[in-house]
């Protein structure tokens, strides 16, 4: 689990940093700067727990985590240098990141939490977490 959760997240960040890289509007960058930093949080928290509760040390995780995240830094090269400053082509590479994202949340995290925990605790808890995102984007 905690090897496909580190495979899809590296994968994902790929598309994220193309569009990062392509993009020449200041507000968008800036949009997509803020989203990279707050989604980071979860998905540190996500890769950090499978892979301390397979014994490896603080050390090791920061390092793996540093490891998925250069497809970001890779991204932002490729997206810059061929210029694919293209709001259609941003659009689906946003879609195919969110997509590899829900895909996996789903099959790894949500369903076998499903399997371990009462149904409506977890509908309750992903209703809040939708809740503050639905928040954030109101304010912001």
């Amino acid at each position: 689990s905690g090897l496909l959760l580190l495979i899809s997240f590296a994968v994902h960040n790929l598309p994220m940093g193309i569009t990062l890289g392509a993009s020449q509007e200041k507000e968008f960058t800036i949009s997509l700067l803020q989203t990279l930093l707050f989604h980071s949080i979860p998905e540190g928290i996500i890769l950090f727990t499978p892979l301390i509760m397979a014994g490896i040390n603080v050390f090791l995780g920061f390092l793996i985590t540093l490891i998925i995240s250069s497809p970001v830094l890779l991204g932002v090269y490729i997206g810059g240098v061929l210029g694919f400053n293209h709001q259609y082509f941003s659009a689906f590479l946003i879609s195919i990141t969110i997509g590899i994202i829900l895909m996996v949340t789903v099959s790894e995290i949500l369903y076998p939490a499903l399997l371990k925990s009462s149904p409506l605790k977890i509908i309750t808890f992903t209703l809040i977490g939708f809740g503050i995102i639905g928040l954030y984007i109101k304010l912001f």
